[in-house]
């Protein structure tokens, strides 16, 4: 089972809810965390395994209460779409890897 505190699931869990970050983080702090918040997508992206990037990441959101309370259940929403993904792979005799997991992950958007 993938650790869902790895990079590629941060990333996909922090661009879920980037179009609310503002609200998360207050307008005010919005203007001075957006650059650093694309800066370490940027990062994420281009270096997949980027484990200090997404640390400091996390730990800058984690500031925000409802930024930290929200990126957290945005990774137990990954963890359970995951699980579900991979039972169901499972059953066809197929496998994901967390390369994948973390691809399919982060192309699903809310509803």
């Amino acid at each position: 089972m993938p650790d869902f505190n790895t990079p590629p699931f941060i990333l996909a869990a922090v661009k879920r809810l980037y179009p609310d970050m503002p609200d998360l983080v207050g307008t005010d702090a919005w203007a001075s965390l957006q650059p650093q918040i694309d800066s370490y997508i940027g990062t994420l992206e281009a270096q997949p395994d980027a484990y200090l990037a997404s640390t400091q990441l996390y730990g800058l959101l984690a500031q925000h209460e409802a930024a930290r309370q929200r990126l957290s259940k945005e990774l137990i929403i990954q963890e359970t779409v995951a699980n579900s993904i991979t039972a169901s792979m499972k059953q066809m005799g197929v496998t994901a890897d967390d390369t994948l997991l973390a691809s399919i992950l982060g192309s699903m958007t809310r509803c």
